[in-house]
């Protein structure tokens, strides 16, 4: 059952990760250039995640590490396509605080980091939030269907609004299981599927 969600995730991480690939001369200029990276260190992540914990050695080290390269790569995405830039790095600091804190009071190895994973997560609501605002109040019309950030920022909105009550669940409560192991993907699901609607947007 565990391979089923992991062949299922990487099939649509892999397929953003392609998509990202294959348009990058479309968006190789524009703030979202460095995707295309970003989407293929999620793929390598979760294979090398899959031999460690296949081989019996746990794999939060790699997780706890994608929690600190995920969202510090969110965030100075953010200080590019938004222009409340002392929010952003104010946010930034507060992240970067939490890490810290995880690095003294969290084991690195052998459970994933809550505080810096919540911490990031609200970040990132509190950032789409903005960007949907000045989305909001912009007087030019805006075409949604062809803006690659607007899918972007969907996706990640919709994901860690929906993670946020999961890391209740996990971290308050120790609920894990099949159920949450369905949630987390389907929000994968809608994340990466919408990271792959950003890139095909691009095509005329």
């Amino acid at each position: 059952m565990i391979l089923t969600f992991s062949i299922i995730l990487w099939i649509i991480q892999g397929a953003a990760c392609i998509a990202a690939i294959l348009y990058y001369p479309k968006y190789k200029h524009s703030s979202q250039r460095y995707f295309v990276y970003f989407l293929s260190y999620v793929v390598l992540n979760e294979i090398l995640g899959y031999l460690v914990s296949a081989n019996g050695y746990a794999n939060w080290f790699l997780y706890n590490i994608f929690t600190i390269v995920s969202f510090s790569f969110y965030f100075y995405w953010f200080f590019a396509i938004l222009k409340e830039k002392k929010m952003v790095i104010l946010l930034s600091i507060l992240f970067s605080v939490s890490i810290f804190y995880a690095l003294i009071y969290e084991d690195f190895f052998s459970a994933i980091w809550s505080i810096p994973l919540t911490v990031g997560t609200i970040i990132i609501l509190i950032l789409a939030t903005i960007f949907y605002r000045n989305l909001l109040n912009k007087t030019e019309v805006v075409n949604f269907k062809r803006s690659q950030k607007f899918w972007i920022v969907s996706g990640l909105l919709i994901f860690y609004l929906g993670f946020l009550p999961i890391q209740l669940f996990m971290f308050t409560l120790s609920i894990k299981g099949i159920p949450i192991r369905i949630m987390i993907t389907i929000l994968n699901i809608i994340l990466y599927g919408c990271y792959i609607k950003s890139f095909l947007c691009l095509k005329k």
